[in-house]
C-alpha cells in the first residue's frame, strides 16, 4: 500500500516529464465560467423566444428539449437530428452566453499576477523546463473560452492559435505549425552578437472552436467584435459537433494538430477533463495503451474518467474526497490525502511551490 509521501513524490516526478496539458470544462467552471447546467438553463430561456413566429422551429426545439431533460444537454442533443436553422440559433445563444461570462472573467483577471493565478504559474513552470531546442508547450482545450489565453497573457508568454494580424486576424496553418523565432543578444567577454533562437510559446489547440472565431465566405477570422453576416466557429454538444469539427477547416486543423501533439507527447496532464470527446479519445487511448504517463486533476471523476483509471493504472488521478480533501488513485491503489490537491491552486502551491 502506497503512502501519501510516495504519491507526492510521484506527482513531483511527473511534472519533471514536461507534460502537455489537456484542459476541460471543469477548470473553466472553477473560474466562474458556465457549465452544462447553466448553458441548458440559458437555452431553455432563449431559444423559444428566438423561435417565436416560427412554429416549425419551436416544435423542433420542444422535441430537442424533451430529449435534453431526459438525457442531459450533450447526450440529449446527440439523440436529436437538429436542422441547420435551429443549430445556428443554439450556436449563437451559446456563444453570447459564454462570451458575457468570459468578459466578466477578463475584468477580474486584469489585476492578477502569475503567482496568484495557478494555471498561469503551472504553464510558466512547464514552459521554463522545456529544452531550448523545443520550447513549445502544447495545450489542448475543449472549451470556447479564453482562460488559457488569459493565463498566458498574465505570465507574459506568447500564445499561438494560428491567427495573425491586428484587429481583423486571419487564420494560417503555417503560423500554427511552424516555430517562432526571436532575436537574442548574446554577450561574452570578447564581444556581443545577435542570434535568432526559437521563442518560448504555447501552441493552443481548440478543436471545438473559440468565442472570437468567425467565418465569412469560408474564411475564418479572429475578432473581438461581432462581424456582420459572420457565423460563429464553435461546435455545440451533441452529434453535430463531430461533423462540424471535420468540415470546418480551422477546427479540423486544430483537431489534427491536437491528435499529433498527443501522439508525440512525453506525458499528459488532464485538468477538469471528462473524457467525452470521441475523436480525441481515440488517439489518447492509443497512447495510454503504450504507457504514456498521465495525471488527472478533477473535482469528480466522470464515468469515462473512472474507466480510464481502471484500464490504465499507471495514470495518477486526484479527485475531491467525501471529506472535501483528496482521493488519489494509482497502480490500482487508492487513499486519501490531507490536502485539496485535486484543486489546481492547491496542487500548484504544494507541488511547484
Amino acid at each position: 500500500m502506497m503512502e501519501t509521501e510516495e504519491v507526492l513524490t510521484k506527482l513531483q516526478d511527473f511534472l519533471r516529464t514536461r507534460p502537455m496539458l489537456l484542459i476541460g470544462t471543469g477548470l473553466s467552471m472553477s473560474m466562474g465560467l458556465p457549465g452544462m447546467s447553466e448553458l441548458t438553463a440559458c437555452l431553455q430561456r432563449d431559444i423559444p423566444n428566438q423561435c417565436a413566429g416560427r412554429s416549425h422551429l419551436l416544435s423542433e426545439w420542444d422535441n430537442c428539449f424533451s430529449s435534453i431533460q431526459s438525457y442531459g444537454l450533450e447526450e440529449g442533443l446527440g439523440r436529436c437530428t437538429v436542422s441547420t436553422e435551429l443549430l445556428q440559433l443554439i450556436v449563437e445563444s451559446t456563444a453570447e452566453f459564454i462570451d458575457a461570462k468570459d468578459m466578466e472573467l477578463k475584468k477580474r483577471l486584469l489585476s492578477t499576477t502569475t503567482t496568484s493565478f495557478p494555471l498561469a504559474k503551472l504553464i510558466k513552470h512547464i514552459l521554463n523546463s522545456l529544452p531550448a531546442g523545443d520550447p513549445c508547450l502544447n495545450i489542448i482545450t475543449s472549451n470556447y473560452d479564453h482562460l488559457v489565453e488569459y493565463a498566458c497573457d498574465i505570465c507574459g508568454i506568447h500564445c499561438c492559435t494560428g491567427f495573425t494580424g491586428a484587429h481583423l486576424q486571419r487564420f494560417s496553418h503555417d503560423i500554427l505549425v511552424c516555430d517562432s523565432y526571436s532575436l537574442t543578444i548574446i554577450a561574452d567577454k570578447k564581444a556581443t552578437k545577435q542570434e535568432y533562437r526559437k521563442q518560448k510559446r504555447v501552441r493552443l489547440l481548440k478543436p471545438h472552436g473559440s468565442l472570437k472565431w468567425q467565418q465569412i465566405d469560408g474564411e475564418t477570422y479572429q475578432c473581438t467584435e461581432p462581424l456582420e453576416n459572420a457565423t460563429r466557429v464553435i461546435i455545440t454538444p451533441g452529434l453535430t459537433k463531430y461533423k462540424a469539427s471535420l468540415t470546418d477547416p480551422t477546427m479540423n486543423c486544430h483537431r489534427e494538430l491536437a491528435n499529433q501533439s498527443v501522439r508525440s507527447a512525453t506525458s499528459i496532464m488532464m485538468i477538469g477533463y471528462g473524457f467525452n470527446d470521441v475523436h480525441l479519445q481515440t488517439v489518447l487511448t492509443e497512447r495510454l495503451n503504450q504507457g504514456l504517463p498521465g495525471l488527472i486533476l478533477t473535482r469528480s471523476l466522470s464515468d469515462n474518467a473512472k474507466q480510464v483509471v481502471q484500464n490504465y493504472p499507471h495514470v495518477i488521478a486526484l479527485e475531491e474526497s467525501k471529506t472535501g480533501l483528496t482521493t488519489w488513485y494509482y497502480q490500482k491503489n487508492s487513499g486519501e490525502m490531507p490536502e485539496k490537491l485535486w484543486n489546481i491552486g492547491d496542487f500548484v502551491g504544494k507541488i511547484i511551490g
